[in-house]
């Protein structure tokens, strides 16, 4: 997704929130096309690839560990819900830095864009540097409608570091989503955090 041509595209705060500003698309979501998503996510990649500036580690250790920190129980999240939590950071090792890239960060079809010339990838203010299978992980943890066909479109990947991944990213899911419900809680949302909070120590106690 293209940053603005009519401004620079540095972020601007306003209030205390930054904001950047990017072109317009036309988006229609009845152009969903899960082999189109997974071939545009390896091209992305490909792009990339090209990307020299640091960027956070995919397993986000430092940054789970200061939100766990700053998060109070509540009727959103109990103390015993995050103490399952910090008990799940605590198992988790920092990954070899081998075969790392830049990555999306945060992949899957509701940061697509679907215009008339193909998807578009948006919503980059997740990404980071780690294996591509984190990515691909990314979208087989939402299992949304069309994820088989977008994997099988991607092509070639790790499925053993595809799944060796998959404890950092529901853990981070899960903390963050803590952080997001409490500023706007729902039914919905709270059931998807249970879900979440639940996937996420289960698979740090798998992995």
């Amino acid at each position: 997704m293209p940053p603005s041509e009519e401004v620079g595209p540095e972020p601007v705060e306003r209030r205390g929130l930054l904001v950047t500003f990017w072109k317009h698309v036309d988006h229609d979501p009845a152009r969903f096309d899960p082999e189109a998503a997974g071939r545009s996510l390896r091209a992305l990649h490909r792009a990339l690839a090209a990307y020299e500036e640091p960027l956070p580690s995919f397993d986000r250790l430092d940054e789970i560990d200061r939100l766990l920190r700053l998060l109070r129980p509540s009727t959103i999240a109990s103390a015993d819900d995050l103490s399952a939590l910090r008990r799940a950071w605590q198992r988790l090792e920092p990954p070899p830095p081998g075969g790392r890239r830049p990555l999306n960060g945060d992949s899957h079809f509701n940061n697509v864009l679907w215009t008339e010339e193909g998807p578009l990838w948006t919503d980059l203010e997740n990404a980071c540097e780690g294996p591509v299978e984190y990515d691909v992980a990314c979208l087989l943890w939402r299992d949304a409608p069309g994820t088989n066909r977008a994997v099988a479109a991607y092509g070639r990947y790790d499925r053993e570091v595809a799944a060796s991944v998959e404890p950092f990213l529901s853990l981070f899911l899960a903390v963050w989503t803590i952080a997001v419900i409490e500023r706007v809680p729902s039914a919905g949302g709270r059931a998807e955090l249970r879900r979440r909070i639940d996937r996420a120590t289960a698979a740090v106690r798998r992995g």
